[in-house]
């Protein structure tokens, strides 16, 4: 062969390559959204998809919650996996409970014990989840350390300390059982809980079951 043939070659097979990488991405996306409509389904849950040339938002709905996961593909990439999709999944409760208390917390990917890091560490902590919160958290001015089961800790705000102890009882089991990879952020308010994955798209049932079960169990 010579050079030309040579090239020719190599670019028909990096299009196959690419081809079949597309194909099975799409397989397996598809097989999962049966998954979950399934789910859905057995749960009584309302399930739609909405899909754009660079965008994919799967929508799980409750009486008065949803879950959104989604990502949205920047760059020349195809594949919603790859490092140039955005990610993110969010489940927000719109119940209003004025017994509520207000707090915020994170659950990062490294230590969030304020007490075995640095200062300088522990600042940065502190100012990645301050620049996440809602207008309504930015009055919390109390942070510690909390522990949950399987050596997970969190970063927690509250308007006091303490003040969130009787909602973090109902969040520890939840949270033990929670198996995706951080960081996770979550907000509680009277008006509204939001919980926050960036990064994640979970498309799973179990995945997506694990989340909800968080989430409403402080709604």
């Amino acid at each position: 062969m010579n050079d030309i043939s040579l090239s020719l070659l190599a670019i028909a097979i990096a299009v196959f390559i690419v081809t079949v990488g597309i194909l099975l991405s799409r397989s397996k996306s598809k097989q999962r959204e049966e998954a979950l409509a399934a789910y859905c389904s057995a749960n009584n849950y309302r399930f739609s998809v909405t899909k754009e040339a660079a965008t994919r938002r799967i929508t799980v709905e409750g009486d008065n919650w949803r879950i959104e996961n989604g990502w949205r593909i920047s760059g020349n990439s195809a594949l919603p996996g790859s490092s140039d999709s955005q990610r993110e999944t969010v489940f927000v409760c719109g119940d209003e409970n004025p017994m509520r208390k207000t707090f915020a917390l994170m659950i990062s990917g490294g230590s969030s014990n304020l007490n075995a890091v640095p200062d300088w560490v522990r600042n940065m902590a502190i100012t990645q989840l301050r620049s996440r919160l809602g207008l309504e958290m930015r009055g919390l001015s109390s942070v510690r350390t909390v522990q949950f089961q399987g050596g997970r800790s969190a970063l927690l705000f509250e308007t006091k300390l303490s003040e969130a102890d009787s909602a973090l009882e109902l969040l520890r089991r939840p949270l033990s059982a929670w198996r995706g990879q951080p960081p996770l952020y979550l907000e509680c308010s009277p008006e509204k809980i939001r919980v926050s994955l960036p990064g994640n798209a979970m498309d799973s049932p179990e995945q997506i079951d694990e989340i909800i079960h968080i989430g409403l169990s402080l709604c």
